[in-house]
């Protein structure tokens, strides 16, 4: 996800730096997010003219969005909320990890546990905060029959 972002921004001629951090439950995923971010250098070296510098970095952390956001677990993605998330893009987890999400038999309508509740607060207690600011946007990307 981090790849597009940078990608249409290289596209674009944006002037923004970008960097992203993969926050992922598995730690085996740490590898293929490093080669990703090494190609996605290379290629915007050979491609977009003067366009290195726009993705700042791509980095990994752990996180389980199974848990409440301010479960030890989750320390590195609820610091990194706190101060400078613009656009958290969850990329098939949701309905990977619902029944973690909910107590069973829960209706969807009653909302969703995990990091959420706690996600959802403090961006808008940062947006409260600093209303110059941009806020956060979410962007869900789960596919399901259901």
């Amino acid at each position: 996800d981090v790849v597009a972002v940078v990608m249409a921004a290289a596209y674009l001629g944006s002037l923004t730096r970008i960097s992203g951090t993969v926050f992922e439950n598995e730690a085996g995923w740490n590898a293929s997010v490093a080669a990703v971010e090494a190609s996605l250098l290379k290629q915007l070296q050979s491609s977009f003219v003067g366009s290195p510098w726009l993705c700042r970095q791509i980095d990994f952390d752990m996180c389980d969005v199974g848990l409440q956001l301010s479960h030890p677990r989750n320390s590195h993605l609820l610091s990194a909320a706190a101060q400078h998330i613009d656009l958290f893009v969850f990329g098939y987890v949701v309905h990977e990890v619902e029944a973690q999400l909910r107590s069973p038999g829960t209706p969807v309508a009653e909302g969703v546990g995990g990091v959420f509740p706690e996600l959802f607060r403090l961006c808008a207690e940062r947006q409260v905060s600093d209303p110059s600011s941009t806020g956060c946007a979410f962007l869900f990307l789960d596919a399901t029959t259901r």
